[in-house]
């Protein structure tokens, strides 16, 4: 079924008038009509089944037959600091990484950062990404999009996080799954606030890797073979749903 984002507040308790950009959407590329039945989410964590009441050029209006509480979250809230990369790659990291489950993106300028554009030009775009990302993947919640930050600010809040992993192919890194059985060991049964930095297209130099170290960020890798920067996000964040799954 078909499912959409509307923004709490922005429909009335039993009539959903959806705005211009779905008109279309709904009309003339999903080719709906009245009776047929989607889905829409308010960002809140609630779901309303929607029955379609007008399908017209302009106007798509719709009666709220069932609220019900959505499933599509994991338990586990992650942070991902990604360094901007380029072209769509940092794109694609963002809507991979909100159909794996992630909670919150900060993009972060690196010293290897080579992107065209340094961000905010683009935050409507990637924002749109992460809604229809979510729209997509069953999420209840959309995920938080957090202004470009600089490496060093993000370092120096580590006390933020339970567990800041800094992903790295140092020689002082450990695996990841090293680093989740001492957290297990020392935490039992404990969810932590997690947050994941992962670095830009030749990664973090070993000045940036130290300047985290020293701030308390727990240097890990993916083991043996190196992934895309746009990668290693959603495969590292995708480890950290299903192992901490089993709280």
């Amino acid at each position: 079924m078909h499912r959409f984002y509307l923004a709490s507040g922005t429909f009335a308790e039993k009539l959903v008038v959806f705005p211009e950009t779905l008109v279309h959407q709904i009309r003339n590329v999903l080719r709906m009509r009245p009776g047929e039945e989607v889905i829409v989410f308010d960002g809140t964590g609630r779901e309303y089944l929607i029955t379609l009441q007008e399908v017209s050029r302009q106007v798509v209006e719709g009666e709220i037959t069932k609220v019900y509480q959505g499933r599509g979250e994991p338990s586990l809230g992650i942070s991902l600091f990604q360094a901007l990369l380029k072209r769509d790659n940092f794109e694609w990291a963002l809507q991979k990484g909100t159909e794996v489950g992630i909670a919150n993106f900060t993009p972060i300028l690196t010293a290897r950062v080579i992107a065209e554009s340094r961000g905010e030009s683009k935050r409507e775009r990637w924002q749109r990404t992460i809604i229809e990302a979510a729209e997509q993947s069953g999420r209840c919640l959309i995920p938080h999009l957090n202004p470009v930050k600089v490496l060093e600010a993000v370092t120096a809040d580590r006390s933020s996080f339970d567990l800041p992993l800094f992903l790295h192919t140092g020689v002082s890194s450990r695996p990841l799954r090293e680093a989740l059985e001492r957290w297990g060991s020392e935490h039992p049964g404990v969810m932590p606030h997690t947050a994941l930095m992962v670095g830009p297209e030749g990664g973090f130099t070993e000045e940036e890797a130290h300047l985290a170290s020293a701030q308390g960020w727990i240097e890990v890798s993916l083991g043996n073979t190196i992934l895309r920067a746009e990668t290693a996000g959603t495969v590292a964040a995708a480890n950290l749903i299903y192992h901490f799954s089993r709280y």
